[in-house]
């Protein structure tokens, strides 16, 4: 009896497997190509002949997403300067690691990827344990900024409240010179 039962789960624990690894791979695919900024379609053609032959012109309206890796933020910006883009095709900018888009107003949306900070991310710092060690990090919490120095303190010294943020990895500053003023106030520490 228990030998009928195992052959008839086993077609269903392999459909079920195939339907998770299934939604796995989607949900992957989604994952892997972040957020969709509502409004975007995939291809440069939207009023173009040949998407990927016609240059960029000087007539179009143009945006450009910088995605930054280290804080996970996408700064959308009307660049000034076109002229890295002008007379370009779709296959020159993917050679330059810039995808292209379109909005449904008909812009044109250049997209890329950038190691390091967003410029707000850059300019603030954050407080976390490295090394059993009280570490300034650039980049709010929570981002992978690099270290700029140690604290000549250890944890269990800082107020309780400051403990519990460091440890939730949510104790962050706008700027260095707010970092500075938040120390100052802890000498008595």
């Amino acid at each position: 009896m228990w030998e009928d039962r195992k052959r008839g789960a086993l077609p269903l624990l392999f459909g079920m497997a195939a339907a998770v690894a299934v939604t796995l791979f989607v949900l992957g695919l989604s994952g892997y190509l972040g957020e969709e900024t509502p409004g975007i379609r995939e291809t440069m053609s939207g009023g173009r002949e040949n998407a990927s032959s016609a240059p960029v012109t000087a007539e179009e309206r143009l945006f450009l997403d910088v995605y930054y890796e280290d804080c996970a933020h996408t700064l959308r910006t009307e660049p000034e300067d076109r002229s890295a883009y002008l007379g370009k095709s779709e296959a020159e900018l993917k050679a330059m690691g810039i995808s292209c888009s379109r909005t449904e107003s008909g812009a044109l949306l250049l997209s890329c990827r950038e190691a390091g900070l967003c410029p707000r991310d850059a300019e603030m710092r954050h407080i976390e344990v490295r090394n059993e060690m009280l570490a300034v990090c650039t980049g709010g919490a929570g981002t992978t900024g690099e270290v700029l120095y140690f604290l000549p303190v250890t944890i269990d010294r800082l107020p309780a409240e400051w403990q519990a943020r460091i440890r939730e990895n949510s104790l962050e500053f706008a700027s260095e010179d707010e970092l500075f003023e938040a120390l100052d106030n802890l000498d008595e520490f």
